[in-house]
């Protein structure tokens, strides 16, 4: 069973500017992004059906792929956190507003 709470990482984030960290953000979300969007393609839009073994490894990647964006967020509010002095709340839902749910910010699930 995982643990809820936040873990006491250090991210090299703390001690950059604003500035340093929209870039070290952009730079940690290209790839797995990008993967994700490959993967994507190759299972919605790929004429050649794909082997279990095939299927398996893109599934994988993908997981991956979620797992590190999902650090990358994490850490980017403990960051946000850190330098707002504000306990922020995780918000889901549409990028319009509706269907907005909040919750404690929880460490990533491996």
């Amino acid at each position: 069973m995982s643990d809820p709470t936040p873990r006491s990482e250090t991210h090299a984030w703390e001690d950059l500017p604003p500035e340093q960290v929209l870039a070290a953000l952009v730079y940690e979300l290209y790839t797995p992004v990008s993967l994700l969007n490959s993967d994507l393609q190759r299972l919605t839009e790929d004429e050649d059906e794909l082997t279990e073994e095939e299927a398996e490894q893109l599934f994988e990647e993908m997981h991956s792929a979620v797992r590190q964006l999902s650090k990358t967020v994490y850490q980017l509010k403990r960051y946000t956190q850190q330098k707002t002095g504000v306990d922020t709340k995780v918000q889901t839902g549409k990028l319009d507003g509706s269907k907005v749910q909040t919750g404690p910010l929880r460490a990533p699930q491996d």
